[in-house]
């Protein structure tokens, strides 16, 4: 359905947050419900998870377990965690991790949606390889964790 996906400082295990997160206990029972759905990490969808290492809402092991789950089931993912930044990153992070952020960012977005200005999106997804005139040989499900320091 989607040629890719950005998961950014996100909530994406319920139960993991119950008594972890600087917004109380109560929060996944009150918004969420006493048996809060899991979401789905059954895509195949390429993903790019990115978090803060010092995140006190979303503690960044919510990141993590989404990435694992990931490349457990083979789905292209990369991880990127920025040491002392919050779930503020792309705010009121460190001009230099708001940077790198969005240039991977960039460039996340530049390999799976190769696609022009002028072409006419059809609702087809569109080819997970490499982009236009990559010749490199690289493999497209090729996965990099990086630590931005």
């Amino acid at each position: 359905r989607f040629a890719a996906a950005v998961v950014d400082g996100a909530l994406t295990d319920p139960a993991g947050l119950i008594g972890t997160s600087d917004v109380g206990w109560w929060f996944v029972d009150q918004y969420l419900g006493a048996d809060p759905p899991v979401p789905s990490a059954g895509t195949a969808t390429p993903t790019l998870v990115v978090h803060g290492e010092d995140d006190r809402r979303f503690p960044r092991e919510q990141g993590m377990r989404r990435y694992v789950e990931l490349r457990r089931r083979g789905v292209p993912a990369e991880l990127l965690l920025f040491p002392g930044e919050g779930s503020d990153l792309g705010r009121t992070g460190r001009p230099r991790h708001r940077r790198a952020r969005l240039e991977h960012l960039l460039r996340w977005w530049a390999r799976w949606l190769p696609v022009t200005p002028d072409e006419d999106l059809t609702g087809e997804v569109v080819d997970a390889g490499p982009p236009p005139g990559d010749d490199d040989g690289a493999e497209p499900l090729t996965v990099r964790a990086t630590r931005l320091d």
